[in-house]
């Protein structure tokens, strides 16, 4: 499977993405982080890798706030992400999120 995550379609590398929502293994995690990290601006793709993060949010997280703030696409991102790792009840995932969507020069809230 990981090698269609690469694939030219972008039709199978979303099905792909929905595909590993259902896999309940670590490698799935990190496949699901790669599809983010090559397809940040692409709308469809995030639905698509959010849909399937529940389980695998904190690998996806990761890979997304460890990316340069200013990096296009990103910011669209982490409010979702964030979002999920709250639905989780995990409290370690929770302070993660909230720390990496709040640390200086993220898309945490700006003072109005």
């Amino acid at each position: 499977m990981s090698r269609m995550t690469d694939d030219p379609s972008r039709a199978v590398r979303r099905q792909i993405a929905y595909t590993l929502g259902e896999w309940n293994d670590s490698r799935a995690g990190r496949l699901l982080a790669g599809l983010a990290f090559h397809n940040l601006n692409d709308a469809e793709m995030r639905t698509a890798v959010l849909s399937s993060a529940s389980r695998h949010c904190g690998e996806v997280l990761r890979t997304v706030l460890a990316m340069p703030a200013n990096t296009p696409g990103r910011g669209a991102w982490i409010a979702p992400l964030v979002a999920t790792a709250a639905a989780s009840g995990d409290p370690k995932l929770i302070g993660e999120a909230m720390l990496g969507a709040l640390r200086p020069g993220g898309s945490g809230p700006r003072p109005v």
